[in-house]
């Protein structure tokens, strides 16, 4: 079954016309007779095209380096360089759909399959570096791990034990140090002991050997390990130490202060199937220097067997922006030339401006649907008076500006929280209930500045939503329809910094100080430990505002 947007029906009387011609044959003929489906389907619905275009030797090129790690267990790296927008992150989705798609990775239907237990399949996880969190070590890798525990917790009961069984035989007597950092982990090997510290032995060396630990009981040959980490230009050190360690399988035991060397755990059984581990990192090549951590890490990674390849991912070309812009217009690929070479023109081939340019576009109203031919149209003209700056988060700042003025200072504060967050955390910092909080961030929402994550190849845009004026009720019925926490995101980290950046410079500080403040204080002592990063961040950037020593005092608790 079809399941993307711009394959779909557009309208439902076409569907039903469809399935009455099926009943007609079937009741008169008794047999069906081939017909074209979705005849004179039309919609005036903008429908914004989220397929890659001229991507296929990247994805090819991915899945390849997969197959080798999957064939002779070895370790490799790939390396995703590119300007921001140019579709970097979408190319690794992409791998990872196509993964899923062959049966490489386990989907949520195979793994709710019990006669699937015995058919081991690779795990795809992925972190995202953060600017806003910089100060916290290993949080990238710490969101990959999450990803993969809520893996685990997706599959049956029965697989759920085996994981519970191989986990604390890797992490042994330790683990409740990995539960501190990644509290979702008690979920599946429950409530371990606190483990005494070892003397000599800092808490993160204990931690890092462990997560090694952990992670290697998914490195396996015949089903490797995927690691993704994204916008690596923001990388910490911790991060890449990390990676290192994991990639050139360094001893399982450190050394404390008195030059003895200590093994965490008696998990050293050894087998023909250990290895596999692609990792696939991905950057703007333009904001890192040659003396950039990744580029010094890279250099030490090749001095050893890791293998190590760099696809750097350049704008689309005109050919395949005219592909884009014709699957948007829903018209031929002919028909889309004159606005495609207007539109190559202010974009350089960078997918997201131009995804965002044509949105600009209906947004302004210079872009009909026309019945008559089935496809939109615009005035040529017209799109050569509207200028689109270069300053590409001027552009945002301008349109997040444009905003209703309390989804601006609701934005603001969720550009402090990070690309993604929760509707719960945010209310709390907004100082509203969760549902007054839904309704004032509705108009970034429908604008497509910020979206809900979920499962959706496609962003759908309807006309008639949005008439400037946005109505709370709207806001309030979609939260009230979903049995869970809303969990939304920037559509792109440009976005989150043009919200950032309406923040003046002298009210940085004092506003992460006041969202350090109230995280602290509304979090409860059980939910600590799985917000402490978060806190942690946001009192780091304002340091130099905390100054009173009860104050430093209580954050040290």
């Amino acid at each position: 079954m079809i399941k993307t947007p711009q394959h779909c029906y557009q309208i439902a009387q076409r569907s039903k016309q469809d399935r009455e011609i099926c009943l007609q044959q079937s009741q008169k003929i008794r047999k069906f007779v081939p017909f074209e489906l979705k005849k004179q389907d039309m919609s005036d619905c903008f429908l914004i095209s989220e397929k890659l275009y001229g991507r296929q030797h990247e994805v090819e090129t991915l899945l390849a380096a997969f197959e080798r790690v999957k064939s002779s267990g070895t370790t490799e790296m790939i390396l995703v360089a590119g300007a921001a927008g140019v579709g970097k992150t979408a190319v690794v989705k992409e791998v990872h759909k196509a993964m899923a798609s062959s049966g490489m990775t386990r989907t949520i239907s195979q793994r709710l399959d019990a006669t699937r237990i015995a058919q081991p399949r690779s795990y795809f996880i992925q972190g995202k570096c953060d600017i806003l969190q910089r100060n916290i070590p290993l949080s990238a890798l710490v969101q990959a791990v999450e990803d993969l525990i809520g893996q685990l917790l997706s599959e049956t009961d029965a697989e759920i034990q085996q994981w519970k069984s191989k986990i604390l035989s890797a992490l042994g007597e330790q683990a409740q140090i990995i539960i501190d950092v990644i509290p979702k982990l008690e979920l599946i090997i429950g409530k371990q002991p606190l483990v005494p510290e070892l003397s000599g032995i800092t808490p993160q060396d204990t931690f890092i050997l462990l997560l090694k630990n952990f992670l290697k009981l998914f490195t396996k040959k015949d089903h490797p390990l995927v690691i993704f980490l994204d916008d690596l230009q923001w990388v910490d050190t911790f991060n890449l130490t990390f990676i290192k360690s994991l990639m050139t399988g360094n001893s399982d035991t450190i050394r404390n202060n008195n030059h003895c060397d200590i093994t965490l755990n008696n998990h050293t059984n050894q087998d023909d199937n250990e290895g596999g581990l692609l990792f696939i990192g991905a950057y703007r090549h333009n904001e890192i220097l040659k003396t950039h951590p990744l580029c010094v890490t890279k250099n030490e990674l090749k001095k050893t067997n890791v293998k190590i390849n760099t696809m750097n991912l350049q704008p689309l070309n005109q050919a395949n922006s005219n592909r884009l812009i014709a699957d948007i217009l829903c018209c031929s690929e002919a028909l889309a030339i004159p606005l495609n070479q207007m539109v190559f023109a202010k974009t350089k081939g960078n997918p997201f401006f131009i995804r965002r340019f044509l949105k600009d576009l209906y947004d302004k109203g210079l872009m009909q649907f026309n019945f008559d031919v089935g496809h939109w149209e615009c005035d040529i003209t017209q799109v050569k008076a509207l200028a689109l700056t270069d300053d590409v988060i001027e552009s945002m700042r301008i349109q997040v500006e444009n905003l209703p003025k309390h989804t601006q200072e609701v934005l603001k504060l969720a550009a402090c929280m990070g690309k993604s967050f929760d509707i719960k955390t945010l209310s709390i910092l907004y100082q509203k209930s969760v549902v007054d909080t839904a309704s004032d961030l509705w108009a970034a929402l429908v604008e497509g500045l910020v979206i809900l994550e979920v499962d959706n190849n496609k962003l759908f845009l309807n006309k008639n939503t949005y008439s400037g004026t946005i109505s709370s009720q709207e806001g309030k019925q979609q939260l009230s329809n979903t049995n869970s926490i809303p969990q939304y995101k920037f559509i792109h980290e440009r976005v989150q910094q043009a919200a950032y950046s309406l923040i003046t410079d002298s009210k940085k500080q004092s506003i992460n100080l006041e969202v350090g403040q109230l995280l602290l204080d509304n979090t409860s002592i059980e939910q600590r430990d799985e917000k402490i990063f978060d806190v942690a961040n946001q009192f780091n950037v304002a340091v130099a505002l905390i100054t009173y020593k009860t104050g430093a005092t209580k954050l040290q608790r």
